[in-house]
Parts: C-alpha cells; structure tokens; sequence
C-alpha cells in the first residue's frame, strides 16, 4: 500500500496542475468544492480500477508479486472494481478493521475482497 500510496501521490500532483487555474472565490464555492473532490477520487478511482483491470496488478503490487483476480479465476469486472474501491476507502474508518480482518478470515481476504467478490494471489517467482 505504500508503494502505491506514492506513485498515487504523484499522479494526483499531476491531476491537481489543472486546479490552480481555478480561482480562489470560486473554488470557495461548496458545488465547485465538491467537483474537485469527486474529480480527485476519480483520478484514484482511474489509477486503481485501471491496474486492476488491465493486468489484475498495480505497480506497488507487482513490485511484492500479488495478483488480484476475481473469485472465479477470471478478470474483475467494473462492479466488482467498483466495489472494492469503495469498500477499501471505507475498511480504512474504523482505524483499519477492514484490513484487520485478515488476520481472523480463514482465506485471508480483507473486508473488501470479501464484499466484491475477488481475491488476492501470491504469484510464485
């Protein structure tokens, strides 16, 4: 998570550079406000869903040689990414319970794998 944490940071860097171009009283603005913050969970949303998708790995993934797949042995679909996407941002609240979860589910699957129906794999070298 913290690999994909900074290449993250970095490509939110990136998606930000439009924003400046905004004006201060107008950003000010709670809808506007708002926009920018669906536009940034977007770009996350893009980041993730995309890998995941296309190649069922991220960068920081890969670099530990994990694979996500659908239960089925299949590519995610575009519910179950979205799914997960949700249910990850939401397992972190409850001061990370939803990743505490693998530490007492037999599959070791964490809250979201759980709800969207994938699993995590440990590809052999």
């Amino acid at each position: 998570m913290l690999y994909d944490g900074l290449l993250l940071f970095a490509v939110l860097m990136l998606a930000a550079v439009p924003l400046v171009f905004i004006d201060e009283a107008v950003r000010e603005w709670t809808p506007v406000e708002w926009c920018i913050r669906a536009y940034l969970l977007t770009v996350c949303f893009a980041y993730f869903a995309g890998f995941w998708r296309f190649g069922g790995q991220t960068l920081g993934m890969r670099a530990w040689r994990l694979r996500l797949q659908a239960r089925d042995g299949g590519a995610p679909g575009t519910r179950a990414l979205t799914v997960r996407f949700a249910a990850a941002i939401l397992s972190w609240l409850p001061v990370g319970a939803g990743y505490l979860w693998i530490l007492f589910n037999a599959r070791r699957e964490a809250l979201h794998d759980r709800l969207s129906g994938t699993v995590i794999l440990h590809e052999a070298r």
